[in-house]
């Protein structure tokens, strides 16, 4: 045995068997300096670096078979012997080995010649292939099978990876899209509740929602004094403006996507209207194809609701129904109190009225006695002033 390491022959063994690498590595130690790698990929970048005398090859590979490794170690290093190790004797099998590149074959389990074969393939011995053109198409085939099966896989890996990208993009939009809703809703329920007039808050209100959540259309009807009908107040746009023209309004009643969200108080959804046969189709708005209801309570009573409308199909999911009714719900307080607000200083001029009523008589009374009818006269002026009063505290009562 050489004493410089440096001169004894290299074997390189790529095999993914510790138990396999180990029992090479024992029988050979002392005659060869033997190189080990566990998987295909490393063995190749190994041979490539070291240039061993010698290459044995396990034929079950992970990720690919002995032959293929065989094949690209061939073309890598032309002079180097290859050698399959392989467990696999059915009929074929050392002849399509071969075909492969490689210059022999030793089967498994590993006998007691082992070491003898590896010595006679390092000093030339290459093992004859009979019909060799046969198994050379046989081989070409097989790596033309696994060659489509390979580009199957990476086409459906890749569409995997397209649909799984496609999805994260949908659900950062919605997410994204979900976030701005609220944060739009919460701005719109910011604005609106700082104003007091009811006519000036629903033409604003129906304003920012068209404008901030880009809908084709936007109306609020509120309920008739008569709880019969759904009464436009404010409209976006030059549809709005010429519905409110007509006096536009709808029965509270199951006919209309604004009568059942009044009715039931809950949120109606049109995703695709031209399916939706009990939805009123309204001739002033032609291009709507989506459509939600949006019911307007405060405390359980209906105030009316809002219609939010989209010139695109499917334009509303279930995160909009959510930030949308937060939205109606800061709304229906703000409309409620702008009501309340009417009614106070509709309250208050009652009573100023009835005040300078009382002052006015009081005047006249001491110029102009009248006995037995003044009582009756002051008895009459209670009533009005007493309703004015009522009206007074009740408003005063609900806004604060």
């Amino acid at each position: 045995m050489p004493s410089d390491p440096r001169k004894l022959p290299q074997v390189l063994y790529i095999a993914d068997s510790d138990e396999s690498r180990a029992l090479v590595r024992r029988l050979l130690a002392d005659q060869y300096v033997v190189l080990e790698a566990a998987n295909p990929l490393d063995g190749l970048q190994l041979a490539e670096e070291t240039h061993p005398n010698l290459i044995l090859l396990d034929h079950n590979l992970p990720h690919i078979t002995g032959n293929e490794a065989a094949t690209r170690l061939k073309k890598m290093l032309p002079q180097t012997p290859i050698v399959i190790v392989s467990a696999d004797t059915s009929p074929g099998a050392k002849e399509r080995a071969l075909a492969a590149g490689a210059a022999g074959f030793i089967p498994k389990p590993i006998g007691g010649d082992f070491v003898q074969l590896v010595e006679e393939y390092l000093r030339g011995k290459v093992d004859e292939l009979k019909n060799a053109e046969e198994y050379l198409r046989e081989y070409q085939q097989e790596l033309a099978e696994k060659i489509e099966d390979k580009i199957r896989q990476l086409t459906n890996t890749v569409e995997r990876n397209k649909y799984l990208l496609q999805q994260n993009q949908k659900m950062f939009a919605m997410l994204e899209r979900r976030h701005k809703l609220l944060e739009t809703a919460a701005r719109v329920g910011q604005m609106v509740t700082s104003i007091l007039d009811l006519n000036e808050l629903l033409r604003h209100t129906v304003n920012i929602i068209c404008g901030e959540f880009d809908f084709y259309y936007s109306g609020i009807f509120l309920i008739s004094d008569d709880n019969q009908w759904a009464v436009l107040r404010a409209g976006y746009a030059t549809a709005g403006r010429r519905m409110l023209d007509t006096h536009y309004r709808l029965p509270v009643d199951d006919k209309s996507m604004i009568g059942r969200a009044i009715l039931t108080q809950q949120a109606q959804i049109a995703l695709d209207v031209a399916g939706e046969e009990s939805r009123f189709k309204n001739p002033f708005l032609p291009d709507t194809r989506s459509e939600m209801a949006l019911p307007l309570t405060v405390n359980s009573v209906s105030l009316g609701a809002v219609t939010v409308q989209s010139d695109k199909l499917n334009a509303f999911n279930e995160e909009d129904v959510t930030s949308l009714q937060a939205m109606a719900d800061q709304i229906a307080i703000a409309i409620n109190n702008a009501k309340l607000m009417r009614e106070l200083r509709a309250g208050k001029r009652r009573i100023a009225a009835d005040e300078d009523l009382r002052s006015h008589r009081h005047r006249h009374r001491r110029s102009h006695p009248l006995g037995g009818e003044q009582s009756r006269a002051d008895s009459g002026e209670r009533q009005p002033r007493a309703r004015g009063r009522a009206l007074f505290d009740r408003a005063a009562l609900a806004v604060g």
